[in-house]
């Protein structure tokens, strides 16, 4: 199997997508009733309440130089707070 001419294919190799359904069950369990209450619907459209769900994320990027190596940074999400459409949690709710 060769991608690109290129013999490193072991990160698909180990990929197991029919075994991601998976995952809900550790973002949807909740072990007693309390749990449940103020969830965020994913249709939520206000910003404060997005804030304080990304608010201290940290977020991987990737930046492609002059190299063949791509190189991997991060960043942290802050607060809207007085930067407003500046921000980059602005810029993911906004879209």
């Amino acid at each position: 199997m060769s991608f690109f001419n290129n013999n490193l294919v072991w990160d698909a190799a180990r990929t197991v997508p029919e075994s991601d359904r998976l995952l809900f069950d550790l973002f949807t369990t909740a072990f007693n009733e309390n749990a449940t209450r103020g969830q965020l619907s994913v249709n939520q459209s206000g910003l404060p309440a997005w804030s304080a769900v990304f608010s201290g994320v940290v977020a991987l990027t990737n930046t492609y130089p002059n190299t063949s190596v791509p190189v991997t940074n991060y960043t942290i999400i802050d607060p809207v707070g007085t930067q407003g459409s500046n921000s980059a949690l602005w810029k993911i709710v906004d879209g």
